[in-house]
């Protein structure tokens, strides 16, 4: 994807994070437990992860995850996005890295993590087929 689409697609999320916040990362409590649920079932055990997650957008999936303890990091090539992230992750008084960057091309070494995710990035990508390869 060329570097002008990046910058258009930067700017739209930069500029709906204003209106897309509707709680905590942009969803209510009944929405938050449900994922809560799911996530205690799928990923289970005393050990904790490693987490990416691919287009965190207000961080979501991150904060859910970085509540249960683990190790993570969300990747959004939208700072605005991030800055609402880091008010969620403060309000709810956990630690998670947020970084700018573009899933097309993650600024990682290979084997950082030990569990990637993503709820909303691929339908936004021209080519999500080499996201999920990488």
């Amino acid at each position: 994807m060329n570097a002008r689409l990046k910058h258009q697609i930067a700017a739209y999320w930069n500029t709906r994070c204003r209106s897309y916040s509707n709680g905590t990362g942009g969803f209510g409590p009944e929405e938050r437990a449900v994922w809560w649920d799911e996530l205690t079932i799928i990923v289970t055990g005393d050990t904790h992860l490693r987490v990416l997650d691919t287009g965190t957008g207000l961080g979501f999936l991150a904060l859910l995850f970085a509540e249960q303890g683990h190790q993570v990091t969300g990747l959004d090539i939208a700072p605005g996005m991030l800055r609402g992230a880091c008010r969620n992750a403060d309000d709810l008084g956990v630690s998670t890295a947020f970084v700018c960057g573009d899933a097309e091309h993650l600024p990682f070494k290979a084997h950082t993590f030990d569990l990637v995710i993503s709820k909303y990035l691929l339908w936004t990508l021209p080519s999500p087929d080499r996201v999920l390869e990488s």
